[in-house]
């Protein structure tokens, strides 16, 4: 794993992408050694959505109820305004889950949505809630 964190990590700060708090112990995201901040996701969507050789990447990306790892996601109460309209990908550890990508709101505006959970005493329901914080960004008119 050592080479590939490091070669990850140099890509990362290639791209500017990489902050100092980051911890990258297996690139596979199922380490608990693992550690982003979500402004760090943040940017990179933002450096995926305004980088053309990085774009393709956004079309292998799940869109809510439509594909991947979120095509059962998004069918609780409340989650209406993000079926297709979020593009995202999640993270899931026992008491941690994650969204992050992108969606379009009721107005047209494109924006970069980021949602951690952290010491989840039930991962369902967190996941409920990510989906429908995401869905009131989705369905606001901003």
């Amino acid at each position: 794993f050592s080479g590939s964190t490091a070669a990850l990590t140099a890509r990362l700060k290639k791209l500017k992408v990489w902050r100092d708090a980051a911890h990258v112990e297996d690139g596979s995201g199922l380490s608990r050694g693992n550690r982003v901040t979500a402004e760090m996701l943040a940017v990179a969507w933002r450096t995926a959505v305004t980088t053309a050789r990085l774009q393709p990447l956004l079309t292998a990306t799940p869109v809510a109820s439509v594909s991947g790892t979120l095509l059962g996601r998004f069918q609780a109460e409340h989650t209406e305004a993000g079926r297709g309209r979020v593009h995202a990908k999640t993270g899931t550890l026992t008491g941690v889950s994650s969204l992050s990508g992108w969606t379009t709101t009721a107005s047209g505006r494109s924006l970069i949505v980021v949602f951690l959970v952290n010491d989840s005493t039930n991962d369902w329901m967190a996941r409920v809630w990510i989906d429908q914080a995401a869905s009131a960004v989705s369905g606001c008119g901003c």
